[in-house]
């Protein structure tokens, strides 16, 4: 591939690349999610995966890398059935060489690596700009899966409406005498291997939770997390900034059977528990929380949500282009 400044060959992504890779995305992106390291955030997420090193292109042009195309490993279950799959994410390309197809041809290439390997489908969560590169890639909307919301200052999240700042940014801490325990404390730990055997969705695509996916997910990385337990139920936050808010993110929310009542007061206190204007979520049909949510004061907000897209490489039963195949929290559609 030549013009505009050189030839530019693409190949497997290897360890050594990693600092020209770290250097593009950073150019070309800006600051990481949650404002940490982004070196932490990718070695994390692409390199020590529960369920394997990402599938990782890069593009190169005169000893310079200038694309990058990931798709992040990623383990679901239905039914008992093993079912693999990855994420479409961190994606770059340097503006010295775009409008030259590289983004195309990085991801056709991935995808043939995935179909090889047997991997059922691609999912992700573009956004309004991506979105429509993705569909004409072969990319289906499955769904626009809906969030929740529990308000706890109506004041302060009306003045932040007003003032049309809502951007998300880094990660706040949990207030003094809070319950919220670090995701990567004895108890959190403790509690991410009880939780992992409790009830799952049948019959619907859902992440192995298992406790090793659950300490690399909210304990083993750069972000922090929280979690609150109590009487037999676990739930997992992100407390991020908001523009000038304070948000709750509930990740996972769990309940061994006959503990759902101490979950929905958990689920409740929530904005209180961590200094929040308010707590947003989203869970599946088939978790502990699903029916939980309207009564622990969260109301269907009447517009936006995540758009949910999925590219079937070799297909898998449910079918994932199907809104019924799916029960998804905000820990698998969250950008990290």
């Amino acid at each position: 591939m030549s013009g505009g400044g050189g030839t530019i060959t693409t190949r497997p992504m290897q360890d050594a690349d990693l600092p020209g890779v770290i250097a593009l995305l950073e150019r070309t992106l800006g600051p990481a999610p949650g404002g940490v390291p982004r070196a932490d955030l990718f070695t994390w997420k692409h390199l020590r995966g529960p369920f394997g090193r990402s599938v990782a292109s890069v593009a190169e042009m005169e000893g310079e890398i200038v694309g990058l195309r990931s798709f992040l490993r990623w383990g679901f279950v239905a039914d008992g059935d093993p079912i693999r799959a990855v994420r479409a994410v961190d994606t770059a390309t340097s503006p010295a060489v775009q409008r030259r197809g590289l983004f195309s041809r990085l991801t056709a290439e991935g995808l043939e690596v995935c179909r090889d390997e047997g991997i059922a489908f691609v999912f992700n969560t573009p956004n309004d700009k991506s979105l429509p590169g993705y569909l004409k890639m072969g990319w289906h909307v499955v769904s626009v899966w809906p969030m929740r919301l529990k308000v706890r200052r109506p004041d302060r999240l009306l003045l932040a409406g007003l003032k049309r700042d809502l951007r998300s940014g880094a990660g706040v801490s949990a207030p003094e005498g809070s319950s919220l325990l670090p995701a990567d404390s004895p108890e959190a730990d403790a509690a991410f291997e009880t939780a992992s055997s409790w009830r799952v969705p049948t019959g619907r695509l859902h992440t192995v939770r298992t406790a090793a996916y659950l300490r690399w997910r909210y304990a083993g990385g750069p972000l922090a997390y929280h979690v609150m337990v109590a009487d037999e139920a676990v739930v997992v936050l992100r407390l991020r900034a908001r523009g000038d808010l304070r948000e709750a993110v509930v990740c996972e929310a769990f309940a061994a059977p006959g503990a759902a009542r101490s979950l929905g007061g958990m689920l409740a206190r929530i904005p209180r528990e961590a200094g929040a204007d308010h707590a947003v979520a989203h869970v599946g049909p088939g978790w502990s929380a699903a029916d939980l949510l309207s009564g622990a004061g969260y109301r269907r907000m009447p517009r936006g949500g995540m758009t949910f897209t999925v590219r079937s490489l070799s297909g898998a039963i449910p079918d994932p282009l199907r809104a019924s195949s799916w029960s998804l929290t905000l820990g698998d559609l969250e950008v990290f």
